[in-house]
């Protein structure tokens, strides 16, 4: 009874506290903006990469690009199990058409098409491929989920995720998402990690990063699943998941091969692009590896996009406990969602 009264003393504090956690993320390790509700999948196909806190890459694991620390997340988040395809671009090419008569290509994709008599956007590929679009029209689409899909006026496009007003004056390009983003473009250390970093590659418990995609420390065999094939970077199919048995080690499909891929991270006008691509036919040795990644123009060079979002409810709840466990051992000061966000600028090669 003296134990059980303890309990029930403290216990009102505690929920207290965890209510507070869950909702506001605070040190608990889910991701910035994370809530008790998570935002709507939108018929995309989502996989949790957890492990929060996990250590970023040491010059071992990143072949001859001294210097580079990547991979470290203090948060779990979500990813898109594939890139954005075709078709699901096409929904946001729609509705983004009213306001622009530009036709670039890093609007458009590939695949998709204007029919200017009916302003209907048509697609013209297989709605199955990936998509590619420039950077801007990337954080465009990830606004637009951010708001519901609400297309209502051009000023719906250009906040939520991603702040874009000074770019509609002339000014900058954001280089980082708004705190309460539902939907954003990964970052280098997300990417990095969801596509490399094993917890038990080294054993139970003991992390690393593999060389390649594909849990695999040698490059991928290019060709049709069929012949042996593990990635459709010279050849193969191009539909998004045509490789289903090899995954990354949270489950991500076409981490090589499908379309090199935007993420977040970068500088001035430029944007650090990730994994190989079948529109390039780069032999995997070259294009996969972990330290792989390059600065590509955010305004112009058409990529491919993995959709990152916040973790769903029972994430949030069970990483809560967790560092509510941490505030009891010791005390942590200044804003979580800063660091966690800085933490997802690594340093520049």
């Amino acid at each position: 009874m003296a134990v059980f009264g303890r309990i029930s003393g403290v216990f009102p504090r505690v929920v207290a506290v965890f209510a507070a956690a869950a909702v506001a993320a605070g040190v608990a390790g889910v991701a910035p903006g994370a809530s008790a509700q998570v935002p709507p999948d939108y018929g995309l196909s989502w996989k949790e990469v957890g492990d929060p806190g996990n250590r970023a890459t040491v010059q071992s694991e990143t072949g001859n690009r001294v210097g580079v620390r990547i991979g470290a997340v203090p948060y779990t988040y979500r990813l898109t199990t594939t890139e954005v395809t075709i078709g699901q671009w096409r929904d946001f090419v729609q509705a983004f058409v009213p306001y622009t008569t530009i036709r670039l290509p890093g609007f458009l994709s590939r695949g998709i098409q204007i029919d200017e008599a009916t302003q209907t956007a048509v697609i013209t590929g297989d709605a199955r491929e990936p998509a590619n679009m420039n950077w801007l029209y990337a954080a465009f689409y990830c606004n637009w989920l951010h708001s519901g899909k609400d297309g209502s006026s051009f000023q719906a496009f250009l906040s939520g995720a991603y702040d874009l007003r000074p770019w509609s004056v002339g000014g900058p390009l954001p280089t980082q998402r708004n705190p309460d983003a539902k939907y954003w473009i990964p970052s280098l250390d997300e990417w990095t990690k969801a596509t490399y970093w094993d917890p038990s590659k080294n054993g139970p418990g003991v992390g690393g990063y593999w060389r390649y995609p594909g849990i695999s420390d040698v490059p991928l065999v290019s060709g049709p699943p069929e012949a042996g094939g593990q990635t459709n970077t010279v050849t193969g199919p191009r539909a998004a998941g045509s490789y289903p048995g090899v995954r990354s080690p949270w489950g991500l499909l076409d981490t090589s091969g499908g379309v090199s891929e935007w993420t977040e991270t970068g500088f001035d006008r430029s944007r650090y692009v990730n994994g190989s691509s079948f529109l390039l036919r780069i032999e995997p040795a070259l294009g996969d590896r972990i330290e792989g990644f390059a600065n590509d123009s955010a305004s112009s060079s058409p990529n491919g996009l993995r959709l990152a979002s916040i973790p769903s409810p029972s994430v949030v709840c069970f990483v809560a406990i967790g560092g509510l466990i941490a505030v009891g051992t010791r005390r942590r000061s200044g804003s979580y969602i800063a660091r966690s966000l800085a933490s997802s600028s690594p340093s520049r090669p």
